[in-house]
């Protein structure tokens, strides 16, 4: 059988393709969330690089979080770079024909290519590089227009084994079937995001941690290890998701291509590739944007069951993203900190209602798409590529029982977490609740917020510069009081000016210059602050309200 009797005959056996991903992340997640973690920045900078001077007990665990807030820096600056490289596709297509030196060529191999690429999409060109150190990649050069970069072994590959370097040609052209390539392809900000983020993630996070906690840490190093959970939970987050989208949109393209030409030459595409020179560690960090070879081998064939495992691939990473891999850091993480699980549950049971809230936008776009692809994947493929030939009839099962799951966590998130009761079990008198929710709605929440920002100002600080100590730790006195004359109703209350007498004496003390002490009085107000916490929200579940 030819290549091109396979690729220009029939369609392809299987219908089904995989939603856009990629564009329900960065519609449904950074740009949801980017006003946000703008905010959180802006006051993570204003605690922790608003002073110059440092007691010498808590120079680590600043040191540690200024370089979490570099890496955090880091991501954002890549996510806009790469957001604007995708509105400017000319630009980014200009960069890489000149980053990779790439021109027309005419040789009877590359015309060869050319008419095949033809055959399913006209409006995409082929460029050439005298690189060797990969097959194919697309690139954008507008926005309905891409062009094709062919590497040297394609052409080699072509003469020696035509199916299998047209496989390669469809996998490209795949990908701008979706619409892919002004997010990934050749030149993408945002796959270099993704390959940079684990070594930076070790340098700039977990080395620090590890050899300030490792040296003693001084009075906070117990709060060291709990920042370095937090900043373990929320930054691997940022990334769990686009790696899963990159991964399925290069299993989507393989599974295109194999609808097209046939499993058998995509296999073979794929295992030209083994033969690669890269190192074990450029192997390794791949990965973040590519499967491994073995996973797309097993997955190329066109099986309706695979397909539909695929399908629900996604979604079920969203409801791990929101619930399964938070709970399961933060819970291993405290427990190597040495907190029993009490705390530990209570902790989670807190954090679950922000956790949806801040997951909702990309939870509705999931579902959302789920729902409609069916019916939106044709228009989507035209709205990229006009001639595509690929067509085929969208089944619905795999799609609506993939649907159930962000469809599961919206409905969960309507429902209150309710803990173990408060006192006795019972529902609490209307009137606390009306309490609550005066508190919650009015100025507590705030009046608690400021508390911990002037509380990160006074250690900033530090002993160093009396004046700028006494002045912050003025300012603290004034938010302690403020937070006192405000205090959430309840059980919480007295745990609540518990902790606010930890943090007063922890001002006290350092304005005598007794750093040490300091630090052994805020430690002392972690237990009481964490009950208040929990308290609140039990008392927010069980009054029905959101925050």
């Amino acid at each position: 059988m030819t290549g091109s009797g396979t690729a220009e005959g029939r369609p392809g056996p299987a219908g089904r393709t995989l939603p856009p991903w990629l564009w329900a992340w960065l519609g449904g997640y950074l740009l949801a969330s980017m006003p946000g973690q703008i905010s959180l920045l802006r006051s993570v900078i204003t605690t922790y690089f608003g002073h110059s001077h440092l007691a010498p007990q808590f120079a680590g665990f600043f040191a540690v979080e200024r370089l979490a807030i570099a890496l955090s820096f880091l991501i954002y600056a890549v996510v806009v770079g790469g957001a604007v490289a995708a509105m400017l596709p000319r630009l980014r297509g200009r960069w890489v024909e000149r980053r990779f030196k790439l021109a027309s060529d005419d040789r009877a191999v590359m015309a060869e290519m050319q008419r095949f690429v033809d055959s399913y999409d006209p409006s995409v060109r082929l460029r050439v590089t005298i690189r060797a150190d990969q097959m194919a990649r697309i690139y954008p050069v507008g926005w309905r227009s891409a062009r094709i970069a062919v590497f040297r072994p394609l052409p080699a590959l072509w003469r020696s084994d035509r199916e299998a370097a047209q496989a390669v040609l469809l996998h490209e052209v795949a990908h701008r079937r979706q619409g892919d390539q002004l997010i990934v392809g050749l030149g993408s900000p945002f796959v270099w995001l993704i390959r940079i983020w684990a070594p930076a993630y070790v340098l700039l996070v977990v080395i620090p941690i590890t050899i300030d906690v490792a040296a003693g840490g001084g009075a906070l190093a117990q709060l060291l290890v709990l920042q370095g959970i937090e900043e373990a939970a929320v930054i691997p987050g940022a990334v769990f998701l686009p790696v899963t989208a990159l991964w399925l949109a290069e299993l989507s393209a393989d599974r295109v291509a194999a609808q097209a030409i046939g499993s058998g030459a995509v296999q073979r595409a794929l295992r030209a590739t083994a033969g690669s020179r890269a190192s074990l560690a450029a192997r390794a960090i791949a990965l973040l944007s590519h499967p491994p070879r073995r996973l797309r081998l097993g997955l190329v064939a066109a099986r309706p069951a695979a397909t539909a495992a695929l399908v629900a691939v996604w979604p079920a990473a969203v409801v791990a993203w929101l619930l399964v891999l938070p709970a399961g850091m933060v819970v291993a993480g405290l427990l190597l900190a040495g907190f029993s699980l009490g705390p530990a549950d209570s902790y989670l049971k807190a954090g679950v209602h922000p956790l949806l809230v801040y997951g909702r936008p990309l939870a509705i776009v999931t579902a959302v798409v789920l729902l409609v692809w069916p019916v939106l994947a044709a228009p989507w493929a035209r709205l990229w590529s006009p001639s595509q030939r690929w067509g085929g009839r969208q089944t619905w099962w795999p799609y609506l029982a993939a649907a159930s799951l962000p469809v599961g966590v919206l409905l969960l998130f309507l429902v209150p977490f309710r803990a173990s009761p408060l006192a006795t079990g019972q529902h609490q008198p209307q009137g606390l609740c009306s309490q609550f929710e005066s508190w919650s709605l009015g100025n507590g929440p705030a009046d608690d917020e400021r508390v911990s920002t002037k509380l990160g100002q006074l250690v900033e600080a530090g002993d160093n510069n009396k004046t700028a100590t006494a002045a912050a730790a003025r300012r603290l006195d004034g938010a302690i009081q403020a937070a006192l004359d405000n205090p959430p109703p309840g059980a919480a209350r007295s745990s609540y000016a518990e902790a606010m007498a930890d943090y007063r004496t922890a001002a006290q003390d350092m304005r005598t210059g007794d750093a040490a002490a300091a630090a052994t009085a805020m430690e002392d107000a972690n237990g009481p602050d964490e009950k208040v916490s929990t308290l609140i929200s039990d008392l927010a579940g069980q009054c029905n309200l959101s925050g």
